[in-house]
């Protein structure tokens, strides 16, 4: 039986923490210059984190704030943004939101997706198993060629490597934007100086939102989220169009082996944030 290899044996070229980032990044989340509007304020939304509801929010005073998940630190940098939102949630939890997204939303026009027929990857463990193994939903069968093909979408979803359709139309021809490390959409955040990032984990999402926009509007609550605002939210998404999904969590759940491979070889320095600022760093407190 194959096991997960440990961290120092993963050989996805994203395998290595981005330490000093995280750092940086930690030190700095929080910070709140006097006088800065939230006008000044961008967006940065990886896939899956919850960021329906951070892009309404800030929306609602700042033209940078736009529900892309194309856009990163320096693309709004460098079009005037001087102050940052953004989401952070645990990779495990983001991939089995990926993959309940896509199970329900199936006419999804995005061209790599992570719930294949073809592949045989008809959930995260399926996925998991493929990349890592070989093996796909038949255990007993290697499937060398679907392994290459979904290397080659984790890959392409990489930075040096993606390649996107239209602006705002979340193609991403290379890759599955759920598989863009949630750190790459900090790249250039240290070269920048006088700039706000406002982290927001997924997990505690209301919660540390509130505190960061009572910073900028103090005695001011969160402006409420309307009804069909919330009902975009992957992270309250109900499947609706698949009745024998509906309520039925156990298609989505990973062993700890493969759970650990996620943390460790896929999304290393996603995994070191969210447990540092989301889990109050408590690995063992990751289910």
């Amino acid at each position: 039986m194959a096991t997960t290899p440990p961290p120092s044996a993963c050989t996805l070229p994203n395998s290595a923490a981005h330490s000093s980032l995280i750092d940086h990044a930690l030190r700095l989340n929080g910070w709140h210059k006097r006088g800065r509007e939230l006008q000044t304020c961008g967006t940065l939304l990886p896939a899956h984190t919850g960021t329906s509801r951070l892009a309404w929010t800030v929306s609602q005073r700042s033209r940078f704030a736009q529900h892309f998940h194309q856009d990163f630190f320096e693309d709004q940098y460098g079009r005037g943004a001087r102050c940052f939102f953004m989401t952070v949630r645990d990779p495990v939890a983001r991939l089995q939101s990926a993959f309940s997204f896509e199970k329900s939303h199936v006419n999804w026009g995005q061209d790599q997706h992570l719930n294949s027929n073809t592949r045989h990857t008809k959930s995260p463990g399926h996925f998991v198993r493929l990349l890592r193994d070989g093996k796909d939903a038949r255990p007993d069968v290697r499937t060398p060629q679907r392994q290459a093909a979904l290397v080659k979408i984790f890959n392409g979803s990489l930075h040096g490597h993606r390649r996107w359709g239209q602006r705002g139309r979340e193609v991403l021809h290379t890759g599955n934007y759920g598989l863009i490390p949630q750190l790459d959409y900090l790249r250039g955040l240290e070269a920048k100086p006088d700039v706000e990032l406002h982290l927001v984990c997924q997990n505690q999402l209301d919660r540390h939102l509130d505190a960061a926009w009572r910073k900028f509007e103090p005695g001011q609550a969160l402006p409420p989220l309307p009804p069909e605002e919330a009902a975009k939210s992957t992270s309250q998404y109900k499947t609706t169009l698949h009745n024998k999904y509906a309520g039925d969590r156990t298609w989505l759940r990973l062993t700890a082996d493969e759970r650990a491979y996620v943390r460790e070889c896929m999304f290393p320095g996603d995994a070191e944030l969210a447990r540092r600022l989301c889990h109050g760093n408590n690995a063992s407190g990751l289910p």
